[in-house]
């Protein structure tokens, strides 16, 4: 699975790359404008992997069916790298994902499920 791994200030944790819904966007739409945008791929969505709402805002997780290019940080989050606040895009094996302090929580607890039927 594809991380974003965030330091800031004394934090260090990983979450899903993503963003948010632009005005006439779909959910799948930003999805793939947020993940070209921070990473350089080009994915083609399977289905919605978890939607929930995290601290009154509703969030929606995707599976990529699949996806060409090379993983790079870019946007944003390549301009405001740095020692202070790290982006690092990391390819994470499942069997991994336990040991990892992941945001929110339940991307943790749905990538594990997928763990237990591989």
């Amino acid at each position: 699975v594809l991380l974003m791994y965030r330091k800031k200030e004394a934090a260090e944790y990983y979450c899903i790359p993503g963003g948010h819904i632009e005005p006439g966007e779909t959910a799948e739409q930003a999805a793939i404008r947020e993940i070209k945008e921070e990473t350089t791929l080009d994915v083609q969505l399977k289905n919605v992997f978890l939607a929930l709402d995290n601290q009154g805002r509703k969030e929606t997780y995707f599976l990529a069916e699949s996806f060409s290019g090379t993983v790079q940080l870019s946007g944003e989050e390549a301009e405001y790298n740095s020692n202070n606040n790290q982006f690092d895009l990391k390819w994470v094996s499942l069997n991994k994902v336990s040991q990892l302090l992941i945001y929110p929580e339940q991307i943790k607890t749905k990538l594990l499920t997928l763990q237990s039927i591989q």
